[in-house]
């Protein structure tokens, strides 16, 4: 488990910032696989509205990522993995409103 507060004060307040981050990791051995999964949450607020928009900023933001590594198919201490990430960052500006899904597939050293 890990977490992160966060405050940044600038000379504009409407970027000035307080957030906070957590996030819990596992992984699970299963034969020559290993399998993964992460999730994160976090929430940001804005001190002041930036001259453009009516409200404060104010996201809620939430990851999940499942991975799988494939050391059975390792070639020359190299194996495969897949990852799979599902994104959502809900904000009060249009601006930094999104969500995201990717897909991963890399090599990775494996020992």
């Amino acid at each position: 488990m890990d977490y992160e507060l966060d405050r940044q004060s600038l000379n504009d307040a409407g970027y000035s910032t307080t957030g906070w981050r957590a996030g819990l990791s596992g992984w699970r051995d299963v034969g020559r696989m290993t399998f993964t999964a992460s999730g994160e949450i976090a929430r940001l607020r804005a001190d002041k509205r930036l001259l453009l928009f009516p409200d404060k900023r104010s996201d809620s933001y939430s990851r999940l990522t499942l991975a799988a590594t494939m050391r059975q198919l390792t070639f020359r201490g190299f194996a495969p993995v897949a990852r799979f990430t599902v994104e959502r960052n809900r904000s009060s500006l249009e601006f930094y409103d999104y969500r995201r899904t990717r897909t991963e597939v890399a090599l990775v050293r494996a020992f």
